[in-house]
């Protein structure tokens, strides 16, 4: 549903805040795609400068609603299927529009990995990072598992994708993976004021900087689909099957 991502435009800002916060802001195939719009309405649309990311109460996302997972599957059938997060992922990666992130609680799975296709992330101290993909037995998407051991070594990067290790937002600031910590319920605020300093430089300019800063897309955007397509079989695999199935028990 696409009341679950709120989107205002205002001063050259354009806010998507993730909107489902009974279930800590779980993603679905909807909140996907408005996203991917999202991402893709800034960078045509004139009138923006800059895109900001936040989530409605104690949580930025929990991550995949299990709901999602159909169609990531689909994939494993289908090389031709198309599931709503690669057009978030794509979108985020060939964005060419500053993206501003104000983190609260956790930030979860795709939610993690999407921080790795923001320029400014801001967080509360007691926001926590956590790619639990290991731990599910899955494999990473969006992207991570090239981007992280290349941005912040293989160590970090394997501590994060083969430990599944929870990040701390103070951690996460030491190592590089986020802008600055703020006190608890502050992330939003310091978010909005680089967003609005961003508005206040030259725009072409700025779109120019970041394209000069982006990955290569001709190395990103394959490996991001192959990627996916590992996830896709690991989620019709028996053992990936099991743990889902005993998470679920557990939490009834």
């Amino acid at each position: 549903m696409t009341e679950h991502v709120v989107v205002e435009k205002r001063d050259g800002i354009l806010h998507a805040r993730l909107n489902r916060p009974e279930k800590k802001n779980a993603m679905t195939e909807a909140m996907y795609a408005r996203l991917a719009e999202c991402f893709r309405e800034a960078d045509s649309d004139s009138e923006v400068r800059v895109l900001l990311l936040s989530g409605e109460g104690d949580s930025f996302t929990s991550g995949n609603d299990l709901s999602t997972f159909a169609a990531v599957a689909a994939m494993k059938m289908d090389k031709n299927a198309r599931p709503a997060v690669l057009d978030l992922i794509q979108a985020g990666i060939e964005s060419t529009t500053p993206v501003v992130a104000a983190v609260e609680g956790w930030c979860v799975g795709i939610g993690a990995t999407m921080m790795l296709h923001t320029d400014f992330i801001y967080a509360g101290e007691d926001a926590k990072f956590h790619m639990p993909f290991t731990s599910l037995g899955a494999v990473p998407e969006a992207g991570a598992s090239r981007l992280l051991p290349r941005r912040f070594g293989r160590q970090r990067a394997a501590e994060m994708l083969i430990l599944s290790e929870v990040i701390s937002a103070e951690k996460a600031h030491r190592w590089g993976l986020i802008t600055d910590v703020t006190e608890n319920g502050a992330a939003y605020a310091m978010a909005k004021q680089t967003a609005e300093r961003i508005c206040e430089l030259p725009p072409e300019s700025v779109r120019e900087t970041k394209a000069l800063m982006r990955e290569d897309l001709e190395d990103i955007l394959p490996h991001t689909v192959y990627e996916l397509e590992k996830f896709a079989e690991r989620l019709v695999s028996e053992e990936m099957q099991q743990l889902v199935a005993k998470r679920m028990a557990a939490k009834k």
